[in-house]
């Protein structure tokens, strides 16, 4: 089995589960028990799908480079063993209660005709790590999206390497709530709709934004 294509479910009741030749998935979700494991050592490609992690669970891919159009939400007990995304496109990533995520991906591509939080951090310890972004771009031909980047509660999203920041016809909102960060410390301009929320004990740098268009 080598590609998995529309709406195919792995329901994964056994310890530990190795699918050796499979190379990409489209439309899947992977549902794993607790303390289980998948092992996905040939696999490159995942594209809109779902990883349900029971606790103590592990998804252990570590070909995989590509992540698009996809959820992942992780918390801990929840256990991902991939190398960095490369390319992150049309993905909402989350991490929360003091789990870590860092990509490699040089730039983000939003989900044309979606409006929701595409990334977010949310409790003490929590990382997302985006740093090696340096462009947040949204579909040209597609308006009247609204995508929310949201820290919270001491979570921190670490965008460091953003230059640009463009919104199109649509919408980015970043949102800071209870001394959650974003740090954007390299962003130098912003075009489109683009709005900054900040709560209670949050602040945010911006040292070298010269242009909002």
């Amino acid at each position: 089995l080598k590609v998995v294509t529309q709406r195919t479910r792995f329901d994964l009741q056994t310890p530990q589960y190795t699918l050796p030749a499979l190379q990409a998935v489209d439309h899947t979700l992977f549902n794993l028990q607790a303390g289980g494991r998948v092992d996905l050592p040939s696999l490159t490609n995942f594209n809109s799908g779902w990883i349900n992690f029971g606790f103590n669970s592990t998804f252990n891919a570590p070909q995989l480079r590509n992540f698009v159009n996809s959820d992942l939400n992780l918390s801990p007990g929840m256990i991902l063993s991939t190398p960095g995304f490369t390319n992150i496109d049309w993905s909402r990533l989350s991490v929360s209660s003091g789990s870590t995520l860092a990509v490699a991906a040089p730039t983000y591509q939003a989900p044309g005709g979606w409006s929701g939080t595409v990334f977010s951090a949310n409790g003490a310890g929590s990382l997302l790590d985006l740093s090696s972004v340096g462009l947040l771009n949204t579909v040209t031909n597609s308006s009247g999206s609204s995508y929310i980047v949201g820290a919270s509660n001491h979570g921190v999203i670490n965008l460091s390497g953003l230059q640009s920041i463009q919104g199109g016809v649509n919408a980015w909102q970043f949102s800071l709530q209870n001394n959650g960060q974003i740090l954007m410390p390299n962003l130098q301009q912003v075009s489109g709709s683009v709005s900054f929320a900040l709560g209670d004990g949050t602040s945010l740098d911006l040292p070298h934004l010269t242009r909002l268009a």
